[in-house]
């Protein structure tokens, strides 16, 4: 247990790390690669949180993206933008599905 927890602090402090780096303005409101990033960011958030917490998971992970996204009103070259929250949500949902089939899977092999 003690390893997922310090796996899953490492995980949010990357997330947040990267999300404060400053952009250059893009002709792009929100590219690919931000939606892609989020997705795959928030995707491994939830697999190692399926492993803490099981289906509380998506409560916990929705607040975190939400937090994400409002903290990034502040960084220069980054803004707040609700494709980023769906792909940050669409992560932890698919991330969750992942884990807890291979979990399920693990137990009955």
């Amino acid at each position: 247990m003690k390893k997922w927890s310090i796996l899953l602090i490492v995980w949010t402090c990357f997330i947040f790390i990267v999300t404060s780096i400053p952009q250059l303005p893009s002709k792009f409101e929100v590219s690919w690669l931000s939606i892609v990033s989020h997705f795959g960011f928030y995707l491994v958030w939830a697999m190692l949180g399926v492993r803490l917490w099981d289906k509380s998971t998506l409560l916990y992970g929705v607040g975190l993206a939400v937090f994400d996204e409002w903290h990034q009103r502040f960084i220069p070259g980054r803004m707040c933008d609700w494709r980023d929250l769906i792909a940050d949500i669409v992560g932890i949902a698919i991330g969750m599905v992942m884990m807890l089939q291979w979990l399920r899977y693990q137990r009955n092999k």
